[in-house]
């Protein structure tokens, strides 16, 4: 027997023995193969509870992890230890991965003031200093000149450092993002205006200081 290997996994379906080169029909033919999803009624442990009730709302559900365990949560949470931590600005249960995450910096100071007032907070306490990121150095720190964060008063404060001039004015087009535009002008006189991409000549600047300037991309087309 040939057959075009995109429907080999058709005749398996419906019976197709290639060791025996027979064919017997397959339960299809007989009763439903896909049935309806049966939600759980029970579970043995909370963390199993845990894992039906994300599941099925993609939350924490007390009330429904209390009808699977037939327990109160008083008596199934403290298993939860580690897996489970009261947010105090929500008072709502959350997963650790989801209460460890994001601006835990706030969230720690959250936590620390509500466990002054509730000392079952100070769990929360622990498990979200353990997650503080490390703090930066300012060498840690790699500010391009350009970069959209930067505020245009600080640009113009280095141009002055760097020209030793005062007349210099630097304006930046949040909505072009990466348009920058700086006059300078000395004893009054105006001199020179100039609209560029101060990343090119941040790159620029790298390459005098022994960098590559062929390396640069996309700055060519823009001088």
């Amino acid at each position: 027997m040939r057959f075009n290997r995109m429907g080999h996994p058709l005749l398996l379906a419906v019976g197709l023995q290639q060791e025996t080169k027979s064919a017997e029909k397959t339960e299809i033919f007989r009763e439903r193969t896909i049935q309806q999803a049966q939600t759980p009624r029970a579970a043995e442990t909370p963390q199993d509870a845990l894992v039906l009730v994300l599941n099925e709302t993609g939350r924490v559900d007390l009330p429904r992890m209390e009808a699977l365990l037939s327990r109160s949560p008083e008596e199934f949470l403290p298993e939860l230890k580690g897996l489970l931590y009261r947010n105090p600005q929500t008072e709502q249960w959350e997963t650790n991965d989801q209460y460890l995450s994001g601006e835990v910096r706030l969230k720690l100071e959250n936590a620390r003031a509500a466990a002054a007032k509730d000392a079952s907070y100070q769990e929360n306490v622990t498990a979200m200093e353990a997650v503080q990121p490390d703090d930066l150095n300012a060498s840690d720190i790699d500010a391009r000149l350009g970069a959209a964060w930067i505020p245009a008063t600080d640009v113009e404060a280095f141009t002055r450092s760097l020209l030793g001039a005062e007349g210099v004015a630097v304006a930046h087009s949040a909505v072009v993002g990466r348009g920058w535009s700086s006059e300078l002008s000395l004893h009054g006189r105006y001199l020179v205006t100039l609209s560029l991409d101060l990343a090119c000549v941040d790159d620029d600047v790298r390459a005098s200081a022994g960098g590559d300037l062929g390396a640069r991309t996309g700055c060519q087309n823009s001088k």
